[in-house]
């Protein structure tokens, strides 16, 4: 444990998972709050929801694979380019969103925006685990795992504290 913590940069990635997390806890939460100037009814987030967990695990396959092939060793440029990806998507899913309009073609965006953003943070979620297996190589994988899996619950606890 104390080796982790002399090592600043995984504490950045591990804070850096963690927040990716957000996005997540978001949509379970609050996606049919966010969605419901544009007309969209419970049961279509429900399956929203369900259609984006389907695409995150095959872009999670895909991307894995990906990964083993070309980005050995260079897990950090796949990261960046998957994270980059969900941002440019939720950024169409917040402009489409915040416009208001009642158009299907403007919640087609915004459903679009979302599957392939959350597909694309979900890609990048066991990649960054590898990462930091990578990066703390004498440390044990599982002490790495566990603690950023409580850092990912840490940041869960402050997201839902706000809405308190």
């Amino acid at each position: 444990f104390i080796a982790v913590l002399k090592q600043p940069s995984l504490i950045f990635i591990m804070f850096l998972q963690s927040l990716s997390t957000l996005p997540h806890l978001w949509g379970t939460t609050l996606l049919t709050v966010t969605l419901s100037p544009l007309g969209v009814s419970q049961k279509t987030i429900g399956m929203l929801i369900i259609i984006t967990t389907i695409v995150s695990f095959i872009t999670t396959l895909l991307s894995t694979r990906l990964a083993d092939m070309l980005f050995r060793f260079r897990l950090k440029g796949l990261i960046l380019i998957l994270l980059t990806m969900h941002t440019v998507a939720m950024i169409c899913v917040s402009v489409s969103a915040l416009s208001h309009g009642h158009s299907d073609s403007n919640k087609y965006i915004v459903f679009a925006g979302y599957v392939f953003g959350i597909s694309f943070l979900n890609s990048a979620a066991p990649l960054i685990y590898e990462l930091l297996a990578e990066v703390s190589h004498p440390v044990p994988e599982d002490v790495i795992n566990g603690l950023c899996n409580q850092c990912n619950n840490i940041i869960g606890v402050l997201f839902y504290l706000t809405f308190r």
